[in-house]
């Protein structure tokens, strides 16, 4: 009577191991890490440089292929395209929830890359 039950129990060691798998990976952006810069005045300008993107899952599409955006401070700017082009992409990639393949992105000509991702989330969170 156990027979049938033992692919119950195999299907469940897979998925735990993935889970498990997911608990102990780390990730690429440390959200937590007190490391980096936290600037004491934003002035808000945002620029992308040259930025090419793929998502991690889906490394052979390129998302952005050397996109290039100012964000002047104190103005509205609108993305405006077809749904899936990319304008939450923007945000995430603004947010350092990813980076970039390569090219820059800056807040008031500073490297997002050196600030304090908390910090930088509080902040670009005002500013969007």
């Amino acid at each position: 009577m156990v027979a049938p039950e033992i692919s119950a129990v195999t299907s469940a060691m897979g998925a735990a191991a993935k889970l498990f798998a997911t608990i102990d990976r780390v990730p690429p952006i440390d959200s937590a890490d007190p490391s980096g810069l936290t600037p004491e005045k934003v002035v808000g300008e945002i620029e992308l440089k040259d930025v090419k993107f793929s998502y991690p899952t889906r490394p052979g599409v390129e998302v952005f292929k050397g996109i290039s955006l100012v964000f002047k401070a104190g103005e509205t700017t609108a993305l405006v395209c077809a749904s899936g082009c990319g304008q939450s992409t923007v945000i995430s990639l603004i947010g350092r929830f990813y980076d970039p393949s390569s090219g820059t992105i800056e807040l008031d000509h500073t490297d997002i890359n050196v600030l304090n991702v908390k910090w930088l989330r509080s902040h670009v969170q005002c500013l969007l």
